[in-house]
């Protein structure tokens, strides 16, 4: 039962395609395919992400979001950027 509630958890929150896109992800600055990454080594990268996505959040992005959720748009996909150890991120948010 607990293990079907933290699943349904994952899938709620979006966690589970992150990760699924964090194990195949490849650019020219990383490859996970190449990395091997284990399953410990993957969880621990998706929550230091997620901290650092926390820890940068923009009002204009917030508002963004929320001005596409209160106008009944089913697919956000703004680009988000994130400024991280002074380099710029940008990611695309899919909900």
């Amino acid at each position: 039962m607990y293990q079907r509630g933290y699943q349904q958890a994952l899938e709620d929150f979006a966690i589970a395609p992150f990760l699924t896109r964090l194990k195949t992800y490849s650019d020219p600055d990383f490859d996970a395919a190449w990395m091997n990454l284990t399953q410990l080594e993957l969880e621990s990268l998706t929550a230091i992400l997620i901290q650092d996505f926390t820890a940068n959040l923009k009002g204009k992005a917030i508002a963004g979001y929320l001005k596409a959720l209160r106008h009944g748009s089913t697919d956000i996909s703004p680009s988000l950027t994130l400024f991280c150890h002074s380099r710029k991120i940008t990611l695309e948010a899919k909900l």
